[in-house]
């Protein structure tokens, strides 16, 4: 059994069974253990937590850089939303990921992956722009080079 952070923070933190599939890939994928996720990803790489969140949300959110490289090498869906409608590039923008370079790095990879839409809002009404522009300037910087191309 393990705690996870990404599971309904306002509703405390939350038990999980990691004999569920979707839970350990989203533990490995919190964690960055990118040689688990490598094993795991041929099975499915788009499983769901009941909140919507795909194992590319919870690396994102976390900021696991190479956890979403991983994941968008195996084609995974870059603008799955989630029941709170956000995706990995809300989510990486957002971090908790206390460490700035990660976070860089993660929004960087996200902004190249094919097919990324920069337009989607979030329930919140937010785009990853809007919201870049509250949380960090060099993130803003970033997303906004991206558009101007």
């Amino acid at each position: 059994m393990f705690v996870s952070a990404w599971q309904d923070d306002e509703e405390g933190i939350q038990e999980g069974n990691l004999g569920d599939t979707t839970e350990k890939f989203l533990k490995e994928a919190e964690n960055g253990n990118v040689e688990a996720l490598r094993d795991m990803l041929q099975s499915n790489p788009e499983l769901l937590t009941n909140q919507g969140w795909t194992p590319l949300h919870s690396a994102a959110n976390w900021g696991n850089y190479e956890v979403i490289g991983r994941l968008i090498s195996h084609g995974v869906d870059v603008n799955a939303r989630s029941n709170g409608s956000v995706t990995a590039l809300h989510l990486a923008i957002s971090s908790r990921c206390e460490n700035s370079e990660n976070v860089f790095h993660s929004v960087r990879y996200l902004l190249q992956a094919p097919g990324i839409d920069v337009g989607i809002r979030s329930g919140s009404g937010d785009t990853p722009a809007e919201l870049a522009r509250r949380t960090s300037a060099m993130l803003h910087m970033l997303i906004t080079d991206h558009l101007n191309r």
